[in-house]
Parts: structure tokens; C-alpha cells; sequence
């Protein structure tokens, strides 16, 4: 990286005086030696108790443990604890894609869209044994998911949530549905 053209400060911003490029990305070095990108420094939630929490790991292993979600985002900065937003595998009508109602109804889940199944208890036990799972490999209080809402729609670029590359729109998502997440913080704890 030779710097930004005629740009010496954003030059000097992004790159130390060893030379080393900032690139805002977060990752770790795994057990081969490989650099594993897992997340961006400015996606990072800082806590009520300024514990700083990575949320692409938590939202990445909650879609490998829940097989219907489609989406999933974690909040929580300033916050005592993280809740999160879920949204389910469903087609633009709200239906359960076909892919997923066979998981459905190995799960007694008889509801064929997303209207009847956000109401459905089976549907939720599964949603929170999912989080269970997810906060048992947490690696601190800090990230335990202790609250959800399944949202009724999934996000999309249509509806802002994504940008074109497909790139969770974290600040948009929160200021969207703020409500939802005053309420959810405002309600006890599942």
C-alpha cells in the first residue's frame, strides 16, 4: 500500500510508521496459521459494562445451529446484556421456503408461513434451544444472548437492511427498529 493518492492524512490514518496497513478488519490466527477474518473493528458492540463483543461469530454459529433462520443480528451496545433479531427462511409472500418445512415438521411446527409460525410455541422453544447451544460456546457473559424477537419479514436490499453487496446494514437495522429493541429491553429476561 503506497498510501491514498494526494491524501497524506487518510495515508498516515490507515498506515503506521512500521509500515503496516489498518484496515479495520478483526480476525485471529487459527490452528494452521491462516488468517480467519471475523469481523470489522467498527461492527464490534461495546456493552453497558464495556465488554467489547464481536457479533459476526454469534450471528455465524446461530445460523449453523438453526437450520430455518435465514437471518440474524446481534444488539446490544450500551446495553446489560445482547438480545437479538431473527428472521426465518421465507419466500416475498411470508411463506416457509419448501426447503425447510420437512425441519419444520420434524419439529411438530404444522404452520406453513411465517404469520402462523411466529405465534407458534414449538416454533420458539426451537428458536431458544438454538440460542442455547449458541451461548453455551460463549466465551464470556458478555456474549450470551438473553433476549429475541423473530421478525415477521426477512431483510433484504429492498427493504434497506442490506446494502447491494450484501452487507448487513447494522446502524440502519437499529435505527429502523428501534422500537422493537426498546421494547424487547424493556420486557423480562426468557
Amino acid at each position: 500500500f503506497m498510501g491514498y493518492w494526494k491524501n497524506e492524512e487518510s495515508t498516515k490514518e490507515t498506515k503506521d510508521d512500521k509500515g503496516y496497513l489498518h484496515s479495520g478488519d478483526q480476525g485471529y490466527i487459527n490452528k494452521d496459521g491462516n488468517l480467519i477474518i471475523s469481523g470489522r473493528l467498527k461492527e464490534l458492540i461495546v456493552t453497558a459494562g464495556g465488554e467489547n463483543v464481536a457479533p459476526l461469530p454469534i450471528e455465524d454459529s446461530f445460523k449453523d445451529v438453526c437450520k430455518i433462520c435465514s437471518n440474524i443480528i446481534v444488539i446490544g451496545d450500551y446495553r446489560k446484556y445482547l438480545s437479538c433479531f431473527i428472521t426465518l427462511k421465507t419466500d416475498s409472500e411470508g411463506n416457509f421456503i419448501k426447503e425447510i418445512l420437512p425441519e419444520l415438521q420434524n419439529l411438530g411446527i404444522d404452520s406453513t408461513n411465517i404469520i402462523q409460525g411466529i405465534n407458534n410455541e414449538k416454533l420458539k422453544l426451537y428458536v431458544e434451544k438454538c440460542l442455547d447451544l449458541v451461548n453455551k460456546k460463549s466465551v464470556s457473559k458478555a456474549q450470551i444472548i438473553k433476549k429475541y424477537k423473530i421478525l415477521t419479514h426477512d431483510f433484504s436490499v429492498d427493504t434497506g437492511e442490506f446494502t447491494p453487496t450484501l452487507k448487513l446494514k447494522r446502524k440502519f437495522v437499529t435505527q429502523k427498529y428501534s422500537k422493537e429493541i426498546e421494547q424487547m429491553y424493556a420486557e423480562p429476561k426468557f
